[in-house]
């Protein structure tokens, strides 16, 4: 029996123990097992890249990995790339070519070798950003752009951060137009409900002018425990995805990711 569209399930921002800030616990049969055990029809792993210095090898094993286990939902092997400035990427263009998806983290300002804004400002980061996330859209191998608007800055002046304050920072004229630009580039932004509840203006903004230009969204948790593979941590249930979209008033067309789509028809959604 076919399952319903609006009930194709996934999350494609999952770490597995080969990123270093993820628990050792994450590896691929127990994220297989979590996923079953939330109805998810699909999952990718996205392991961080945060140098251009740091071997590659790593994402191929885990594709080989994943052929070997011979999941019961499909896998994907992605990535997670750092970006280290505006049109310069962690992730080699031939690495980004031979995956299954990339994600693009436009706000590690965090680490000390991504490009800072001149003044350590909240609002100069938040200018940053949307150079960012312009450059990120550009690059013709993302596919998803992570927990957008909401620059990670440095701990020197983290005390001093305010969602109220980095909200009143954007614009709708700056989140219209990157969100055009994003919808021209068949880039997604990912809803992540951590980030939605800290920002909530910025995020109904992006939902509600985003599904009018046709953006596409994808749910993601951003991973690096068992206990946060599904939604249950922000909506609680078994069924806690279909709280997430009903929350964000989103649809699986607002969803359906030209990447996703081969395993939606298989699963017979489409």
């Amino acid at each position: 029996m076919a399952v319903s569209m609006e009930k194709f399930q996934y999350n494609l921002h999952i770490h597995s123990a080969k990123s270093n800030c993820a628990k050792p616990e994450m590896t691929l049969p127990a994220i297989m097992d979590r996923a079953l055990s939330a109805d998810f029809d699909l999952i990718g792993i996205s392991d961080h890249i945060d140098l251009r210095e740091r071997p590659a090898d790593f994402l191929f094993e885990t594709k080989a990995e994943i052929d070997a286990l011979n999941p019961p939902i499909p896998i994907l092997a992605g990535c997670e790339t750092t970006q280290i400035a505006p049109h310069v990427f962690a992730l080699s263009d031939e690495t980004a070519q031979a995956l299954d998806y990339v994600i693009v983290a436009c706000n590690h300002y965090h680490l000390p070798h991504v490009e800072q804004p001149p003044d350590p400002t909240l609002e100069a980061f938040a200018s940053h950003h949307f150079q960012m996330l312009e450059g990120a859209i550009l690059w013709k191998y993302t596919d998803i752009i992570a927990h957008p608007f909401c620059p990670r800055v440095p701990e020197a002046i983290r005390n001093d951060f305010d969602f109220e304050r980095l909200e009143r920072s954007y614009s709708e004229a700056q989140l219209r137009n990157i969100i055009l630009l994003a919808c021209q580039h068949d880039v997604a932004f990912e809803i992540n409900p951590g980030y939605y509840f800290r920002m909530p203006r910025v995020y109904k903004i992006l939902i509600a002018e985003g599904k009018k230009a046709g953006l596409k969204f994808s749910p993601g948790t951003d991973a690096h425990s068992l206990s946060s593979v599904d939604f249950s941590f922000h909506f609680r249930g078994k069924d806690s995805y279909s709280a997430l979209m009903s929350a964000f008033g989103l649809r699986w067309s607002d969803i359906r990711l030209k990447k996703c789509e081969p395993y939606a028809r298989s699963a017979g959604t489409i």
